[in-house]
C-alpha cells in the first residue's frame, strides 16, 4: 500500500505562479527542504531556483521525496489535459512545456523515479462515464472493449 499524489493541469500556464509567498522563517525551512530534495535527486543544491515561478511543481517533488524518506511507498502523477475547450493544449505543446519546467528547475531530461505524466483529453462537464472510460483507454492505448481481464489470466 502507498500514496499516489496527483496534480492535474488543463494548460501549461497553470504550472507557473508567483513563487513561494512564505514568511522569512518559513521560507528558510522550505529552502532547506528543497535543497535536501535536490541533493537526494543528485542535483546541484540551489533552492532559490525551486522557489521561483515553478515552486508548486518543485514542492510536489519535495513532498514526494519526504514521504519516501519516511518509508512511505509514494508516487507523483502529473495529469495533463489535452484539448480543454477553454484553453486547448496539444500533446506536443505539453511536451515542450514540461521540458521548459524541467530545464528551469534543473531537473534531468530523463524520467524521475516515482514521477509520471499522463495526458488525457479533456471532456465536457456533462460527459458520461462511458465517454470518460473510452477516452482514458484511448489515451492509454488500450482496447475499447468493456471486458476486464481477470486476475491470474
Amino acid at each position: 500500500m502507498g500514496a499516489l499524489l496527483v496534480e492535474a493541469k488543463s494548460y501549461p500556464e497553470e504550472m507557473a505562479g508567483g513563487g513561494s509567498k512564505a514568511s522569512a522563517p518559513s521560507r528558510d525551512r522550505i529552502a532547506h527542504a528543497l535543497s535536501a530534495t535536490q541533493q537526494a535527486l543528485g542535483l546541484e543544491r540551489d533552492p532559490e531556483r525551486w522557489l521561483g515561478r515553478y515552486y508548486q511543481f518543485a514542492n510536489r517533488i519535495a513532498h514526494l521525496q519526504w514521504l519516501r524518506d519516511q518509508g512511505v511507498e509514494a508516487w507523483l502523477l502529473h495529469l495533463l489535459l489535452t484539448e480543454d475547450p477553454h484553453r486547448p493544449t496539444s500533446e506536443p505543446e505539453w511536451q515542450v512545456a514540461i521540458g521548459q519546467v524541467h530545464a528551469e528547475l534543473g531537473l534531468p531530461e530523463r524520467h524521475l523515479d516515482h514521477v509520471g505524466t499522463v495526458l488525457l483529453p479533456a471532456l465536457e462537464a456533462n460527459s458520461s462515464r462511458a465517454e470518460l472510460l473510452s477516452a482514458s483507454r484511448r489515451a492509454a492505448g488500450r482496447p475499447r472493449s468493456g471486458s476486464r481481464p481477470r486476475p491470474g489470466r
